[in-house]
């Protein structure tokens, strides 16, 4: 589930990672024994498809990931644990993160043409010519993610998916939502020890 009005989403999420910011270094503060900092370094965060999270997005993830205790990096959205078969459990709280979103939008001229808004797909598969009456545009659009473990998905289940992961060519570089792709056999790997094989 997307959010994009910016300033409630702004201070939405700026709650979420004060929030989870204090509750980190409280949980660290009672263990203080701990190398907390180690294993953040470690864990790093992913969505389901592989795609390792960057920034914020990694960190704090990753920091919810160490203070709740789960043991695996992975995250999906609401509607990607519904694609794949499995849900999120009920009473859940998810983590936000946000994703660069550009577009492109006409100018005057295109405008007077009918041109509207288009995507970077639309964008990429455009001539030169209509090229030129557009420009870019950022935006930034918030989304919820949960941890696999506030999942229903069952150890066969992912097991499944795992298997499906290491047959499949693996792919370099940027991912659809912009991390970097990590080697589909070392998220296998890591999610093993919960989920069995």
């Amino acid at each position: 589930m997307a959010f994009n009005d910016t300033e409630k989403t702004d201070a939405k999420i700026e709650q979420a990672y004060l929030d989870l910011l204090a509750k980190t270094l409280s949980a660290a503060k009672e263990k203080w024994s701990e190398p907390w900092l180690r294993s953040i370094v470690n864990f790093n965060p992913q969505g389901f498809d592989g795609a390792r999270y960057s920034g914020m997005n990694n960190f704090f993830l990753a920091l919810s990931d160490m203070a709740n205790g789960y043991s695996t990096p992975i995250h999906v959205t609401f509607a990607c644990a519904q694609n794949e078969g499995f849900r999120v459990k009920r009473g859940e709280k998810g983590e936000p993160i946000l994703k660069f979103c550009p577009y492109y939008l006409p100018d005057d001229e295109g405008k007077k043409k009918g041109m509207k808004y288009a995507s970077e797909d639309d964008y990429l598969k455009m001539d030169d010519e209509t090229k030129a009456y557009y420009h870019k545009v950022a935006k930034t659009v918030g989304y919820t993610v949960f941890n696999l473990d506030q999942t229903t998905i069952q150890a066969e289940n992912f097991s499944k998916i795992n298997d499906k992961r290491r047959t499949e060519p693996e792919k370099k570089g940027k991912s659809k939502s912009g991390g970097y792709k990590k080697s589909n056999t070392a998220v296998a790997r890591k999610t093993t020890k919960k989920y069995g094989r």
